[in-house]
This record gives C-alpha cells, structure tokens and sequence, in this order.
C-alpha cells in the first residue's frame, strides 16, 4: 500500500541520517509554514521550511515524538544518533529546492500527544532553540480548526484548547506564567485560523512579551520573514535606511518596556516598532536641521514634542538639532528629554531682539553676496531668535529657509523679511544655485544687452553663461527679471551639481512618471529625470510636473537644501 510504502521510506531516512552532513549552521533561523489535512490514509502534514539566512550544511527536516527515553529531544540542545532512530519521519533536500515542502503521514502506531519538528540538521553545530516546532498531534482537524475560528484565544481558552488537543502550547513558558494576559492577547491578535498558526502564534507571542530572553537572530528572522504577520512597516524609510541599527533599538525598547509601555497587544508591538525607526533616524542623522524635521516626522505619533511653546519660539532649529548630531539615543525619553533642557538652555539665554537681516547690495530680493559667518556667529547675530519675520516656525519651509541663511545661500529683503512666497527671477536663481556650491563668479563676463556691467547680477549671470549652466532667452538677451520656470530652475541645478560633483553619477532614466511629460523641453528631460529620481524635486498631486510653471523662493530653498543633501 502507498501508506506502508511512506513509513518504510521515512524509517530508512531515520537511520542514514545521522551519517551525512545536516548539520544547521550556528546561528541558523528556521520558522514554519505548516498545514494538514486529514484523508483515507491518514493524517498528511506538509511543512515549509522559512529560513532565515544561508544554511550551508543539507536542508533537512526530522520529525520526533517530544520525549524519547523520557527526556524531551531538545533539552541538551542536540540530537544524538540514538534520537534520531527514534524519529517517526525524516527527509533530505540535497539540492537545496528553494521552498521545498515537506510531507509526511503521521503512522498509525503513532500515539496522540506532542510531537517535535526539527529542521536544518541533528548535529551539535546548531542551535536547536532558533528552529524547531513543537505540534499536539490529537483531535481532528476540523473539530481543531472550528474550535480555533470560532474562539477568542484567552488565556481560558487557549488552555482549554489545549487540554482538548487541538493544539500545543507551552504553558510553563516563562513569559506565559508571568504575563499569561498579554501572550494570549497578541496570540489572539495574530488571528491564528489553524491549529499550527496558534502554536507559532503562541511562540511569538511569549518571544516578544519576554524579549530580553530572544535570540537576535530570531527577533531578525521574525522581522524578515513574518513582518506582514505582525503588521511592522518594513517599507518606513528610515528602516531601510538604518535597518540594523532600527532592529538593535526595536529589542532595546522592548528589553526595557516597563509599565504602561509594556507590549500588551499587536498594536503596541506596530507603535514599539515606529518608534524604533523614529529614534534610529535621529540617532542617525548628521544633520542639525534635518534632525528637527524628523522629530516634527515623527511628533504626533511618537515624541510629543511642543514645538508651539513659548521657549521653542525663541530658539533657532539648528541650535536644538546640534544637541543631537553627536550623541547616541535608544529610546524615545532620551531624545525628549534632550529636547526640552536644550530648548529650555536655549531660551533662557535668547534675550535679545533680532536684528535686521540684510541683503545688501541685492536688490530685488536680497540675493547678494553677504560676510561669511561660521556657525557660532550666526547664532550670536540671530540671537536664537526667528530669523525672518515673515517665516514662522510653523511655516512648511522654514527649516530649508534657515538652512539657505545659515550657509549664506539666500538672504532677505534687508528688512528682516524673506518674502517666501514672491516667485523668484532668472537673475536671483543663478545667484543662488552658483552660491551653493561656492562657485566663484568675479572675473566672468558677458554681453547680454540686457544686464549691466553694474548690475549686481552681473558676475553671476556671466559666470553661469560661460560655465554653459544657463543660456539667455535669445543671443542678445538674458532676461534676467523674467521669473524662472519650473523646467529652467531644475536645469541649471542639474548642470551646475554634474559639474562640481562629477563624480557623482546621476540617473537619466525616465521613472518619474509625470503625466505632463510631452511638455517638458528636450533641453530639460536629463535634468528633470535625474532631480526626479533623487526626489529633488516631485510632481503635483495630478501627476504632472508643469515645466513652465515659475517657482517661489521657497520653493527654491527647499530644492537647493535637498540637492545639498543628495550630492553634498
């Protein structure tokens, strides 16, 4: 019979096991797929392997009663050969088949009760604890699913389940005996609709709710490969930019959770693990005004920060994020608590009114040429005070606005305003882009019968004209009060970054997807694809990118501030 023919086979894998190479790497990780189904020869189980990492040595997979000789065949952390001739079922995968599914038949001389599945080898070179799974092999199938889908899964009712064999839990699990409220609750929460989900559930539930005591390796495996499961936003940027430094704070939260932080509930674990990516990202950033607008990134749902106090208006952004560039944070009340003394240091030396900005010489927007100032006198002159007073703290640019002033990019109207909404002029933009990366413009010189050699412009405009950055409306005429288009001011920056940076290598290729892009110019696709796909700049809500549209000047600030940030 087929039956008798899969025993026998599985009898015969169980004794030339232990003479081949299967043993798992050290730190192997190995989590489950696992269904079944009851037909006319038996009980078939079908099991995936989900490894985490490279397993170097022959997949394999060994099925055992929990206890052999009386002693459960993971207490001393190995298989010994004499385990293993006790094994009711074993395979090997030579060929490493990726998702591979194992099958096997529970015999008929198989007893009910707890049964140990064991994958990546039985010999001592790995750890036993980061991949087994241990299943109540009883009751039917159906009556273990009807039950499981038509009940909480409390702590009442995951004991009940268990002691009617639909499934197994390990309820002397130290996690479960100290907090059998909340693995139920998270257990619950993961949905589990089959009598194997419930047991992994269950699992997770008492790693997580005792974290301290989980292997890393199997925190990372849970993350890579049941993050949809346990609903972590593994697409957060600031995970994917900082993963491993994000998964370190994510178990150092959890470790320390205490209290009303504790991990209580599924949403509790999604909101621990938001808070690691908020705090890897400040942990992280070099950047003094970057840092603000993460923290603002991540106020409402994590730091709780009050950026409307009267303190925090007296201060400078970039002062506060400094507290942060050069210290080491792995919780969320470290970084508060940083915050408010810095702000309150800060407001308690802010006395002085802030003197008139300057933009000497500038003319029709302040785009001059002003002293360079080091950090340190910047904040003497400001005082720590608003800059502008026509740009809040509040305003969507302020943090590129300050960003522009501190590095002598743009100044204002010499009466302490920044007007950020006036369009800016062809003449201010190559002012301002040429500033940005220090491009010296003295000696140039031009004929464009439109700008004069008096005009304060005038060494600007000819300094991009011969470099090739910026071309006139005609041969004769520059234009240089016209306001610059959207498709114009993107140019220019793309030209002016390829040259000074050029060893950094822009991608030309069209993946914006603007819906507009037939109007855009020949002359602009390169610069409008490569600042697109650096997220220099984006489109309009409609899709579209609107090349002829004119730009404000904080528009600007923001552009130059995150091309900054992509080339340096």
């Amino acid at each position: 019979m087929k039956f008798k023919k899969i025993i026998m086979l599985a009898l015969v894998s169980a004794i030339s096991l232990p003479y081949v190479n299967v043993q798992a790497d050290d730190e192997y990780v190995a989590l489950f797929n696992i269904n079944q189904e009851q037909n006319v020869n038996g009980r078939l189980i079908s099991v995936e392997i989900k490894g985490y990492d490279v397993n170097t040595g022959v997949d394999t997979l060994v099925v055992f009663p929990e206890k052999v000789n009386g002693t459960d065949v993971l207490s001393d952390g190995v298989i010994s050969d004499a385990e293993m001739a006790k094994s009711i079922h074993a395979d090997e995968n030579h060929l490493k088949t990726p998702n591979k599914v194992y099958k096997f038949y529970m015999p008929d001389s198989a007893p009910y009760g707890v049964y140990t599945i064991v994958a990546g080898g039985s010999t001592p070179a790995g750890k036993l604890i980061n991949r087994y799974h241990k299943f109540y092999y009883g009751a039917s199938v159906n009556d273990s699913n009807t039950y499981i889908q038509g009940t909480t899964l409390n702590k009442a009712n995951l004991e009940a389940g268990l002691a009617n064999g639909y499934f197994y839990i390990d309820t002397n699990n130290a996690a479960y005996v100290a907090n059998p409220n909340q693995v139920a609750k998270i257990t619950d929460d993961l949905n589990p609709r089959t009598q194997f989900e419930v047991e992994e559930a269950f699992r997770l539930a008492c790693d997580f709710v005792n974290s301290e005591n989980m292997d890393y390796k199997k925190l990372d495996a849970y993350m890579t490969l049941r993050a949809s499961d346990l609903n972590l936003d593994v697409l957060n940027e600031d995970y994917i930019k900082y993963p491993d430094n994000t998964k370190r704070i994510f178990k150092s939260i959890l470790d320390n959770a205490s209290g009303t932080d504790e991990v209580v509930s599924l949403e509790d674990l999604k909101h621990t693990f938001i808070e690691a990516c908020a705090v890897s990202a400040i942990d992280k950033e070099t950047d003094s005004l970057t840092i603000i607008e993460k923290l603002k990134e991540y106020n409402n749902d994590v730091f709780k920060l009050d950026f409307a106090s009267a303190d925090y208006k007296k201060v400078y952004p970039y002062d506060v994020g400094k507290e942060f560039v050069n210290n080491s944070y792995d919780s969320v009340s470290a970084i508060v608590d940083a915050f408010n003394s810095r702000v309150k240091y800060l407001a308690q030396n802010a006395s002085k009114p802030l003197p008139p900005t300057g933009g000497g010489g500038g003319g029709g927007g302040g785009f001059a040429a002003t002293t360079p100032t080091d950090a340190d006198k910047f904040n003497e002159l400001t005082e720590n005070l608003p800059v502008f007073s026509d740009v809040s703290r509040n305003h969507w640019a302020s943090v590129y606005i300050e960003f522009c002033f501190k590095n002598n990019i743009m100044t204002g109207d010499g009466f302490g305003r920044f007007r950020p909404d006036d369009y800016i002029t062809r003449k201010e933009f190559v002012k301002t882009i040429l500033s940005s990366f220090g491009i010296e413009s003295k000696d140039a010189s031009s004929d464009f019968a439109d700008v004069s050699k008096t005009d304060w412009a005038y060494p600007y405009i000819s300094k991009a004209y011969v470099m090739g950055v910026a071309n006139g409306i005609s041969e004769e005429e520059y234009g240089p009060e016209m306001n610059i288009t959207r498709q114009d001011a993107v140019t220019m920056i793309y030209r002016v970054a390829s040259m000074v940076r050029e060893e950094y290598v822009f991608n030309t290729d069209d993946q914006s997807g603007f819906s507009d892009k037939e109007s855009i110019a020949e002359y602009a696709l390169d610069a409008v694809n490569s600042m697109a796909n650096e997220k220099v700049i984006g489109g309009y809500e409609d899709g579209s990118f609107k090349p002829e549209k004119t730009i404000t000047r904080a528009e600007t600030a923001k552009i130059i501030k995150a091309l900054l940030d992509v080339v340096g």
